[in-house]
């Protein structure tokens, strides 16, 4: 069964090709995709340890943004970013908390750890913690961008583990 789907997808290429057929999809559309999400502490006591009125949800969001922009102009890519809200993630003392969670089309979401990156509390907690400010957004920003594929070089990416199913945590997320 595997080998006549595979000689019936290497036919209508050849078809294709014969026929100088315009085809306005590429190889990478065909790749499954893959959604990356920013879950953000948006509780009254982790924000009220941001100094000087920084919001990391927005700040995610505006690097979120530019990334969009650049992928409009590079053709796209199967890597969706999002970022979201939580309302709490109990662990208001070591505020403000974030973490970073992916999906497949076809998966539940799974917690994103970066064990070089986190400390021991973080790694057990399956967030990143005191997110109070734009060089430790900036640093996490970075990770994610390694995972990616998309760094520039200026914050190596650590490896990655996949920390289990988001849907255990004791997240309180709008819908």
């Amino acid at each position: 069964m595997f080998q006549s789907r595979q000689l019936s997808s290497l036919a209508l290429w050849v078809q294709l090709l014969f026929l100088n057929v315009n085809t306005s999809f590429s190889l990478s559309s065909l790749a499954k995709t893959k959604t990356i999400s920013i879950r953000v502490c948006e509780g009254s006591s982790c924000q009220s340890k941001c100094r000087g009125g920084f919001d990391p949800q927005k700040s995610f969001h505006k690097l979120i943004e530019e990334q969009d922009e650049e992928k409009e102009k590079q053709q796209g890519s199967n890597i969706i970013m999002e970022s979201k809200s939580t309302f709490c993630m109990n662990q208001c003392k070591r505020g403000p908390n974030m973490r970073v969670l992916q999906s497949n089309d076809d998966t539940d979401q799974v917690v994103l750890t970066f064990p070089e990156a986190m400390n021991d509390t973080e790694l057990k907690r399956k967030s990143f913690q005191s997110v109070g400010n734009n060089d430790r957004v900036t640093y996490i920003w970075g990770l994610i961008q390694g995972i990616n594929g998309d760094s520039d070089g200026e914050v190596t990416s650590s490896v990655v583990n996949e920390s289990g199913s988001a849907s255990t945590l004791s997240d309180i997320v709008q819908e």
